[in-house]
């Protein structure tokens, strides 16, 4: 397990480590929305090498994301999935 202090060195420590080893590939967590928007460049770099890189990203519980609320980090009440259709519209 590697530590970083952000989310974009996290995703280029992960493309580091999917180069190194055998199965070229790597797992990153990442925090909901911020920090699955903040990695992406590196995902996306890793990508275009053809290197496997799996992110976790946190998410609030169901409840919350149902409701009409804003959470924290969330664009709007209606777009709590834009990071994932982030990650969607990179690898078409």
């Amino acid at each position: 397990m590697v530590g970083c202090c952000n989310e974009l060195n996290t995703g280029y420590a992960a493309d580091g480590y999917a180069r190194a080893s055998s199965n070229r590939v790597a797992v990153v967590v990442v925090p909901y929305i911020v920090g699955s928007l903040s990695i992406l460049n590196a995902i996306t770099g890793a990508y275009s090498e053809h290197l496997r890189i799996i992110v976790i990203a946190g998410c609030p519980n169901t409840p919350f994301l149902s409701n009409r609320k804003l959470i924290h980090h969330t664009p709007s009440e209606h777009k709590k999935d834009i990071g994932l259709n982030i990650y969607r519209e990179m690898i078409r």
